[in-house]
């Protein structure tokens, strides 16, 4: 493993960060034209914004130059400069205030251990007042099992001066939990948490109790649940493990004999409840909609009670349990009417709180909210070139799978079109990664960039999907090219049966799981589609598997794909690689030099296959790329060559 490289601090930004971060008010309504390629492909100007504990100081990443940037500034003392913390070379991934003072922040990069590709993560203490960052537990990293670093399991509110964090430096497969004392920027030799076998990962409570484990077995063929109770003792719920409608989702501070946890044993979809530990039972049903599945939810500040309860539909409003944000939702849906509004961050006195406010055709807008006013300040749109511009509404939808399932569809329109009046227009069939994820009806960046170009654009979530209950999720199960798929290609069918697709125009696109789903669209349905894009795609099952075995916990991770040797033909004949003979549409491949989630050799197959079968394609390999597009030059050569892609094989853009 590399040396541990460090965090840079890029004093230099600091004039060019502070105008981004300036307050704006929003201007009276202009006309809107439409946004160009290059508007829609620029990485997010800000994200995860959130305010101290006292709520004077301000944190967000920021796009600065291409490079993502932690931005910290003092809300209430202008004389205060701005402090950057970048790197060009780690990724930062996450952030957290622990106090006024201390900011911990999470950074990556893609290294190798032997060849094996890996992601190695730490753990930066940042100080905004003496203006320092330093990596924790610098003398441990020559660790050669010390790859992951960043797994905390505890801020311990009630102790400011640790954290917990779970690790085992001398095996990485047993992690246990030790305390982390910031003072130090050393680990404590104390075990918190011995390893327990089976146990990955662990949770704890608000309090720093340590109270969930959760892995599987030795076999890596079944999960491994052990919550503790009041006395201490570990207690095994494989049934529960088993069962794809139960989750843990809090542990009540105040209670150490429960855990509030969704289950479906009353409801397809799931409720919320309270379960006894001990004995191993069902309390009290806390929350339920029977029109979805419970997303996740949300403790006070003390960690006693449930303040939020998210849903996973749209069409399910949030429950507010919390007598304040009941209030304060009231009043912010009065302030800003036709939007999705979210509290993402609240100073600890509730004088200050940061709201994102978002529909389809309008990306994210922050708001500052001062109680004392009672009136919200805008801040800043994480697109700004993109406020003037015109954008697509999307439209929620459904239609039936062949075997009469049930699939949630989004449908994007250009501008200027609805699904009344939309005929026979070229489309992008637009499945999603995962594949154990889902789409939502909110802004979309692609589905943006594709509409802007003229072309409709259908999402569905097919089954396997998350967020519809265990028996939609566990539809899903070793069905990669087969139902999972199926449920895409009848989605294509379902545009064109209602009118609103040009049979002859339409083209498949994805990225990961989604650029998988595209080209085995190709091979399967060689004549419905007209091109297929696949932005850093599986391409050969049997090679995935294969090399996940090299990871820790690869076969679990991957059992709902298929066994590696019993299921051996199925992953052949479900293999784009494998079967590139049978693609006639044109191929653009686009893949990341250093994507640490599906490896670039997958790409490289496919190219070779391609070339190998006379197929016309083209790859693309983006430099230093990462999996999510996460440098602005990659998303905007990856921009750039999908709208050409699409313009040669479906039409020129519509004016």
């Amino acid at each position: 493993m590399s040396k541990p490289l460090l965090v840079l601090i890029a004093l230099s930004l600091i004039t060019a960060a502070a105008p981004v971060t300036s307050w704006a008010s929003e201007t009276a309504e202009e006309p809107k034209i439409r946004p160009s390629a290059r508007d829609l492909g620029r990485v997010p100007t800000f994200s995860q914004l959130s305010l101290s504990p006292s709520g004077a100081w301000f944190a967000t990443f920021v796009n600065i130059r291409g490079q993502r940037t932690l931005l910290i500034e003092n809300l209430d003392d202008k004389t205060i400069k701005p402090f950057p913390v970048t790197s060009d070379q780690w990724r930062l991934n996450w952030y957290r205030w622990l106090s006024d003072q201390r900011v911990l922040l999470s950074v990556s990069i893609p290294d190798s251990f032997d060849g094996t590709p890996v992601t190695v993560t730490r753990l930066v203490l940042v100080d905004p007042i003496k203006r320092t960052a330093k990596i924790m537990f610098e003398r441990d990293t020559t660790r050669r099992n010390f790859q992951i670093q960043d797994r905390v399991v505890s801020l311990l509110p009630n102790d400011p001066e640790a954290i917990l964090v779970a690790f085992n430096p001398d095996n990485p497969a047993k992690p246990q939990v030790r305390r982390a004392r910031l003072n130090r920027l050393r680990l404590s030799k104390k075990k918190v948490q011995t390893h327990i076998a089976g146990i990955r990962g662990w949770y704890a409570d608000l309090n720093g109790d340590v109270r969930v484990g959760y892995g599987f077995t030795a076999d890596q063929r079944q999960p491994i649940l052990k919550m503790k109770d009041a006395e201490g003792e570990w207690h095994d719920f494989p049934k529960r493990a088993a069962n794809a409608g139960f989750e843990i989702l809090e542990l009540p501070a105040n209670n150490p004999k429960i855990a509030y946890v969704s289950s479906d044993h009353e409801h397809p979809l799931g409720a919320l409840y309270e379960f006894n530990i001990v004995e191993n039972s069902f309390g009290a049903k806390l929350a339920f909609d029977e029109r979805s599945a419970i997303a996740s939810i949300e403790l006070n500040d003390a960690g006693d009670a449930i303040s939020t309860v998210n849903f996973e539909s749209e069409l399910v409003p949030t429950l507010y349990l919390d007598p304040w944000l009941k209030r304060f939702n009231k009043h912010l849906a009065t302030l800003l009417p036709d939007t999705t509004n979210r509290l993402i961050s609240v100073s600890e006195d509730r004088e200050r709180a940061i709201i994102r406010s978002f529909a389809s055709d309008n990306p994210p807008h922050y708001y500052l909210y001062e109680a004392e006013r009672k009136s919200i300040t805008y801040l800043n749109s994480q697109y700004p070139q993109l406020v003037k511009r015109a954008l697509a509404p999307t439209e929620l939808t459904s239609y039936k799978a062949r075997d009469g399932l049930e699939i949630p569809a989004y449908v994007t329109l250009p501008t200027g079109h609805d699904s009344r009046s939309a005929k026979n227009l070229p489309f992008v069939v637009l499945p999603h990664g995962g594949p154990h994820a889902r789409d939502f009806l909110r802004f979309d960046w692609l589905a943006q960039l594709i509409a802007s170009q003229g072309y409709g654009v259908l999402q569905m979530n097919f089954r396997g999907s998350t967020g519809y209950g265990a028996e939609f999720f566990k539809a899903g199960a070793k069905q990669w090219g087969q139902s999972m798929q199926d449920d895409v290609t009848d989605g294509t069918r379902w545009l064109i049966d209602q009118g609103l697709a040009d049979p002859k125009r339409i083209c498949i696109a994805g990225g990961s799981y989604g650029g998988y789903a595209a080209l085995m669209g190709l091979v399967k349905e060689p004549k419905l589609y007209q091109c297929g894009l696949s932005l850093n795609g599986v391409t050969d099952l049997v090679a995935l598997l294969s090399n996940s075995n090299r990871y820790i916990g690869g076969r679990f991770s991957t059992r709902f794909i298929g066994n590696l040797w019993r299921d051996r033909a199925s992953l052949k004949q479900n293999s784009p690689a494998r079967q590139a003979g049978k693609i006639e549409a044109p191929v653009l491949l686009v893949q990341g030099e250093v994507d640490r989630v599906v490896d670039r050799k997958q790409a490289v197959r496919m190219q070779k296959a391609l070339k190998k079968a006379g197929k016309t394609f083209e790859y693309i390999e983006l430099p230093d790329g990462d999996h999510f597009l996460s440098r602005e030059s990659n998303r905007l050569e990856f921009t750039r060559a999908a709208v050409a892609f699409l313009a040669e094989h479906l039409g020129e853009p519509q004016s």
